[in-house]
């Protein structure tokens, strides 16, 4: 490694945040969001429910309380062939739901999934959302609770471009396996 180990490591680290990460989304479109806030078991009852209408910064909670939203849209022609993935920004630990079945997972960590091309050029999901508590503290006494712990921040329909996507797995992987080296090795 150079002479300044750190300085060298925190230029890696800056080059993967600021020209790295998420530029593998080459394509986006906006796709519409509600959301039903009754109590619901599954798919089939949560949407016989009341949905209305939420823009991106809408804000929910408290923590712990599940909802459920339903992300709708079309996949452009511009978009067909290549690989698409959904984005539901909607806050919380995510479910997609499907024929009554729970079919993805989405956090923070895993924020899309890829969209089966058999499943067609509609979009019309029903997502599971558990809001999640930030006050929350391991050692700590938990902080006073906050009414309002998600938001939504949107929901898209991407195109990933799968060669960049896995230049930044393997960087990301050299990375980590470089911050395991000792500074002098």
């Amino acid at each position: 490694m150079l002479k300044h180990p750190d300085v060298t490591r925190g230029r890696i680290d800056l080059f993967f945040r600021t020209e790295l990460e998420g530029q593998f989304i080459v394509d986006r479109e906006p796709l519409s969001i509600a959301i039903n806030e009754e109590s619901a078991p599954d798919q089939a009852k949560a949407e016989k429910g009341t949905f209305r209408p939420v823009e991106k910064g809408f804000q929910y909670g408290p923590a712990y309380r599940t909802v459920w939203f339903r992300v709708k849209g079309k996949i452009p022609a511009r978009m067909k062939g290549k690989r698409i993935a959904i984005m539901p920004e909607v806050g919380g630990e995510r479910t997609v739901w499907r024929e009554g079945s729970p079919v993805f997972g989405i956090d923070d960590m895993h924020p899309y999934f890829d969209w089966p091309e058999s499943w067609g050029m509609k979009i019309d999901l029903t997502i599971e959302a558990t809001t999640r508590n930030p006050q929350h503290r391991v050692h700590l006494k938990e902080l006073p609770r906050e009414e309002l712990v998600e938001t939504v921040t949107g929901a898209e329909v991407v195109v990933v471009d799968e060669d960049l996507l896995a230049f930044a797995f393997d960087f990301d992987f050299a990375k980590h396996l470089l911050a395991g080296l000792e500074k002098n090795d």
